[in-house]
């Protein structure tokens, strides 16, 4: 490897899947690539949902942590998966669990009516994404493995 920063995401078995896969064309890569995906995202919305500072309240925040998985037609191309705080709307008495997400994810400098309350940041998305890597990691593995040897048996292929 020619530098430290391409050893940090280095995780065994993953060239020789995305060997496999480019050889596929791009629509039954997305095929493969998809369910599994959704499986890991999963994982990190579950251990995010655990890290949510709990408060008197409704549960609005840790009820709106959602994931998505979608096809980037745009920049690096491909399956991506994304964990954050997805909202239609309020509580009903003003309170926007996005808002107070990002709040409490990043800090705020002042809040409050009086803007003087200060909010440190609690980084509860980002400590649960490090803390899911390695499960989500091996999960989006081993289900691409799964589902590429599904498709070399029914294809009679490797």
């Amino acid at each position: 490897m020619a530098s430290g920063q391409d050893e940090f995401f280095k995780v065994n078995g993953a060239d020789e899947l995305a060997n496999e896969l480019r050889e596929l064309s791009r629509g039954m890569q997305n095929k493969i690539l998809r369910p599994a995906m959704t499986q890991a995202v999963a994982e990190v919305r579950k251990v995010a949902k655990t890290y949510v500072p709990i408060q008197e309240g409704s549960g609005l925040l840790k009820k709106s942590i959602k994931s998505k998985v979608f096809t980037a037609k745009r920049g690096a191309k491909g399956i991506v998966g994304r964990v954050g705080v997805f909202v239609k709307g309020s509580d009903g008495q003003g309170t926007h669990p996005a808002k107070y997400g990002a709040a409490l994810e990043h800090g705020t400098e002042t809040a409050g009516r009086g803007g003087n309350t200060v909010i440190g940041a609690r980084r509860f998305l980002a400590n649960s994404l490090a803390s899911a890597e390695p499960m989500a990691t091996k999960k989006l593995l081993d289900k691409t493995q799964e589902r590429l040897d599904a498709f070399h048996s029914k294809h009679g292929g490797k």
